[in-house]
């Protein structure tokens, strides 16, 4: 019997008011670690993202460049001091809240986010979600490849993540309830039983002012 009701959180511009891929970018320039176009690259798959364009092997190439031929021992110390410079400050804190709230009443929460399970890990471990589905950098010998293990978790790409976790926990869509932000998400809100549009672009604003849809306003203060 599918029974279980569970609730799946976006990241970016749901749970923190950045782009994640972007901030860890410039964090890279400012530390010389990435190259001064770096910023200009990201906003273009940023457009391309959100214009359902992206093409997602140039995307991840691009994004996993640092990480290729690096432990997670190597990584760690970045990501940490990235989610405290650049993440820590932009979380929402109305969002921070209902996430505890529901954990500590007992509600079964995932996060899942397009941005790799390395960067996304900190944000993570801070709101205390005991569930992640992210994109899975590939690792070969204990070193980061620059590629990725499985399927791209962004858009459309989180359907088959977010089925395989409702059969892992004896639920199904009609029973989940999915809060995000960007018009690349609208394909997984018509997929679930109770759609969350946080902070919505203008595209998926008017598409959930015409389906009757909640919108939650969350602010950075």
């Amino acid at each position: 019997m599918k029974d279980t009701t569970i609730k799946f959180w976006d990241m970016d511009h749901t749970l923190i008011a950045i782009d994640s891929d972007v901030a860890w970018k410039r964090y890279l320039m400012e530390l010389g670690l990435a190259p001064d176009n770096a910023l200009e690259q990201a906003d273009l798959y940023w457009d391309q993202y959100i214009s359902g364009n992206l093409v997602i092997n140039d995307f991840i190439t691009f994004q996993l460049k640092e990480f290729k031929n690096k432990s997670n021992i190597d990584l760690e110390p970045l990501t940490q001091q990235f989610f405290e410079k650049f993440v820590k400050s932009q979380i929402y804190h109305q969002a921070f809240s209902i996430v505890r709230r529901s954990l500590s009443n007992g509600e079964k929460l995932c996060m899942i986010t397009a941005t790799n399970a390395v960067i996304a890990k900190p944000v993570a471990d801070y709101f205390g979600f005991e569930h992640v589905i992210a994109t899975m950098p590939e690792e070969k010998d204990g070193l980061y490849t620059g590629s990725i293990v499985g399927e791209y978790c962004g858009g459309k790409g989180k359907i088959p993540y977010i089925k395989a976790f409702c059969e892992r926990f004896h639920s199904d869509l009609s029973q989940c309830y999915y809060y995000a932000d960007s018009v690349a998400d609208i394909v997984i809100m018509e997929a679930v039983g109770f759609p969350g549009p946080v902070n919505p672009m203008p595209e998926l604003k008017m598409h959930a002012e015409k389906r009757g849809w909640d919108i939650q306003i969350f602010k950075n203060q």
